[in-house]
């Protein structure tokens, strides 16, 4: 995926940086790597992983990568940010 693939999430409370992500996915929402949701909400990939792991974030693995898709996320930040 190159690097003119970017795309924003929508306005919470803290803004976030533009996160790659794939295009769609079959729900036709997008979906973000967790390596760069990490990065973008400064927080350690290892913590995004176990959140994962947990069920605390819903994330699925495609091609060695886990995705999590837009809806999630926002829930997931919402919660962290609380």
């Amino acid at each position: 995926m190159d690097r003119s693939e970017h795309c924003k999430l929508p306005r919470v409370k803290k803004p976030i940086k533009d996160l790659t992500c794939m295009k769609s996915t079959m729900i036709g929402e997008k979906a973000y790597r967790i390596k760069h949701i990490a990065h973008n909400i400064d927080r350690d990939i290892e913590t995004i992983r176990r959140h994962v792991r947990s069920g605390k974030l819903q994330a699925c693995k495609s091609g060695g990568e886990y995705y999590v898709v837009e809806s999630d996320l926002i829930k997931y930040l919402k919660e962290v940010r609380k």
